[in-house]
Order: C-alpha cells, then sequence, then structure tokens
C-alpha cells in the first residue's frame, strides 16, 4: 500500500514541476507585449492595401518588427519583417482580397532575438476595390467615346483625340486589358454620341459629326459594320444622353443639347421597341434635373438618382414605364456631377466623388432597397478614376470604368482603365 503512495506522489511532484517550467517559457514577463493601433480589432471595411499600425515597444536598445497576416490565427504568413518604424504598407502584388476576415500581428525584435510580440487582432477588408488594371490602352487618348458592352466584350468608338481631333477608330476588349483595333467607323468621324447596345445590335445615336449635331442613327450586329439607317433620332443632341434599354424597349430619358429654358426638347422622353421607330411618352420627365440624373435597372425597376447640385439630400425614383415616377429611396448626401451607380449582385452601388484641387476623391457605397445604405470602401483609400464623364459598364459580372476627361479644368483625355473588384 505504501508503494502505492509514494508512486502516485513521484508522479505528481513529476507533473507539478512539469507545468511549472512550461508557465515559465509563457509568462507574460517573458516576452512584452506590443500594443495595436490600426487596423482596431474587429474593424469592417478595411483598405485592401491597409496600412498597419502599432506602439513602439522601448528596450532601450534598438528595435526591429515583424508583420504576419493570415485568414486564420494559427497560419499567419509574415508579410514584412526587419521594419524599422511603427508602420508598414501591403504592396501592389500582395493586395489583400476583398470582403475577408483577416488576422495581423506584430512581433518585436532586439538583436534578433524575439523580445515582444501582440495578439493577433481581426479585421475585415472592404467589399469593392478600384484598381487601374491598364494605363495608357493600345487606344490613344479620348474623351466623348461611345462606350459599351456588346457580345460580350468592351467597345470603345470615336471621341475626340487630346488636339480635340474627331475619331473614327473602333476598338474591343474580351478583359479590359488587350485592345483590338477593328477597323474605322465607314461615315465621319464622330463624338458625342450614345453608344448601347440593344435587341442583338450595337446602336449610335446622337453626336456631332463635322462640328454638326446630328440625330442620325447608326446600327451593327458586330461592332464592326455599321449601316447608317433611314430613320432619325427625334431630337438633337448631343452630350449626356440617357438611355437605357429596359424590358425589350429603349428608353431616350433626357440629354443635352443646349437649349434654353427649363422645360426644353432635352427633358422629353422616347421609346422604342425596335430602336429605329420613337414614341414621344411625354414632354417632360418630371426631374428637377434636364440631364444630370443618373438612371440604371434594380429590382425589375428603373431607377433615378434625381437630384438638385444645390441640395444635399438625393431622391431616389423608381418607374416600370419611364413615364410614372414614384420616390423608392433617399441618400442623405449629395451626389455630384461625377458620380456614378450600377447594379450587381441584387445590390444597387453608388460610386459618389467629392472633388479638391490635386484629385478627385471617392467611396463606394451600397444598398439593397433604396433607404438603408452601407459603406463598401475605406476612409482611408477613397482613391477613384480621377476623371468625369467615364463610363461605367458591366463585363462578366466585374465593374469597369472606361474613359472620361481629367479634372477641371484640365480636361485632358484619358485612355487608362479601372476595375473594381
Amino acid at each position: 500500500m505504501n508503494t502505492i503512495k509514494y508512486f502516485f506522489l513521484a508522479i505528481s511532484i513529476v507533473f507539478f514541476f512539469s507545468c511549472d517550467k512550461d508557465d515559465d517559457v509563457n509568462k507574460p514577463d517573458q516576452v512584452g507585449l506590443v500594443e495595436l493601433q490600426f487596423p482596431l480589432n474587429d474593424e469592417t471595411v478595411v483598405d485592401t492595401q491597409p496600412k498597419f499600425e502599432w506602439k513602439v515597444f522601448e528596450t532601450g536598445n534598438p528595435v526591429t518588427y515583424t508583420v504576419s497576416v493570415g485568414t486564420e490565427t494559427n497560419n499567419l504568413s509574415m508579410l514584412k519583417t526587419n521594419i524599422d518604424e511603427l508602420f508598414t504598407t501591403v504592396d501592389d502584388e500582395e493586395r489583400l482580397e476583398t470582403a475577408t476576415d483577416y488576422y495581423w500581428k506584430v512581433q518585436a525584435f532586439e538583436n534578433n532575438k524575439l523580445v515582444a510580440e501582440s495578439i493577433a487582432q481581426k479585421f475585415t477588408t472592404e467589399t469593392i476595390s478600384p484598381t487601374t488594371i491598364v494605363e495608357n490602352a493600345n487606344y490613344s487618348k479620348r474623351k466623348a467615346a461611345g462606350i459599351a458592352v456588346f457580345k460580350n466584350k468592351i467597345w470603345v468608338i470615336g471621341g475626340k483625340n487630346e488636339a480635340n481631333e474627331d475619331l473614327n477608330d473602333i476598338w474591343s476588349s474580351a478583359d479590359g486589358i488587350n485592345w483590338t483595333n477593328e477597323g474605322t467607323f465607314p461615315f465621319d468621324p464622330i463624338h458625342s454620341f450614345k453608344l448601347i447596345a440593344f435587341k442583338n445590335k450595337l446602336w449610335i445615336y446622337g453626336g456631332v459629326q463635322d462640328s454638326r449635331i446630328w440625330s442620325f442613327i447608326y446600327s451593327s450586329e458586330d461592332g464592326v459594320n455599321w449601316v447608317k439607317e433611314d430613320e432619325l433620332f427625334p431630337v438633337y443632341q448631343y452630350a449626356q444622353i440617357k438611355m437605357i434599354s429596359y424590358k425589350d424597349k429603349l428608353f431616350r430619358l433626357g440629354a443635352y443639347n443646349s437649349n434654353t429654358g427649363d422645360n426644353t426638347s432635352e427633358r422629353h422622353v422616347y421609346s422604342s421597341t425596335d430602336g429605329l421607330n420613337w414614341n414621344l411618352e411625354t414632354e417632360n420627365h418630371g426631374f428637377l434635373s434636364k440631364y444630370s440624373f443618373k438612371i440604371t435597372e434594380f429590382n425589375n425597376l428603373m431607377y433615378c438618382f434625381d437630384f438638385d447640385r444645390q441640395a444635399s439630400t438625393t431622391i431616389i425614383k423608381s418607374s416600370i414605364d419611364g413615364i410614372n415616377w414614384q420616390e423608392a429611396g433617399s441618400y442623405n448626401y449629395k451626389v455630384s456631377y461625377g458620380s456614378e451607380m450600377f447594379t450587381i449582385n441584387d445590390k444597387l452601388i453608388l460610386l459618389n466623388t467629392e472633388y479638391n484641387p490635386d484629385m478627385l476623391n471617392g467611396y463606394f457605397v451600397e444598398t439593397t432597397d433604396g433607404y438603408n445604405w452601407q459603406a463598401m470602401t475605406s476612409e482611408e483609400n477613397r482613391t477613384v478614376p480621377e476623371m468625369s464623364l467615364y463610363e461605367l459598364v458591366k463585363l462578366n459580372d466585374k465593374i469597369y470604368a472606361v474613359g472620361g476627361v481629367g479634372i477641371y479644368p484640365n480636361n485632358t483625355t484619358n485612355n487608362d482603365v479601372w476595375k473594381f473588384n
């Protein structure tokens, strides 16, 4: 019996000293604590190229830091090492995935010996991230070009070059990166027209040719070979043409043509079932703006961002016929001239922009009902295409920004392509 007692007593002593030894290794006073500053724990909508920041760990000697990041706390990969500052950023090639939970930690080293480390903290990246995928695309710099998606390609046609000369070349791309010269437009060079896909054809409406404003209609079944139709577009217009393909009809909802007065032909609403013959639905679309509103399809309705440049609130309206509009939501911030909207994955997304003297800042917000909005991009990264009047197009469920002109007053031409992943 005594033998058994002594056996268990010996086992207990060994276990006690073993635990005490392990505890000594992991005692907090053996390795200090690095305090993380940004991103905060459980921070959301963090830039995909975040700037990691932490507080200094004082030892009286030089200290370097290592930052590790990963999607699992027990499987972090080293991002940067031998950092002698209190921050580091993510390079382009290391850009994080959107809408993803990440963990990060910092370790401090003195003479290559670990002296302190942080607790791993979690953050979630923004749900959309604008990036430049092409600088100086194959087609020459231009403004006022026709841009649309047709037959699984982005098309860029005509416009004006840096010398304000009209262009008639045709370009296409299946990925926004590689561009193919498809030849030339068979008629006079043209700019400031509307290019839109409708019923298996690509169409051109309005625009300017040889300094004259036209209401001609052109169509193409392949984007390369074009026909000048006998019918005329019912109104002269040459900029800001608002058109939408909706429920087997093509709607013209407004445009700029330099007419004076409030209730001019710029407010007329026309519809067509074949792209050639047009019905006047109403002489006044009823919006605050004659032609600066934004239009898209959402929840099987036409949605319009109706705003006054002097107002601080934007009213969202919807319609099933392009004639009768009712309030369908609101956005409690001013929507600027360079803002754009689009729909994807059952969400209405607004790219809102703000001007300052040096660049164009922007941010994305999303809604599923038109009333409740939430941020999609971080406050730290507000970079968007530094252009206005660019075209947002959707190709294979990806959004691209193509074309545009430089920020006022430069009015420069552009051939960069952006992608919003």
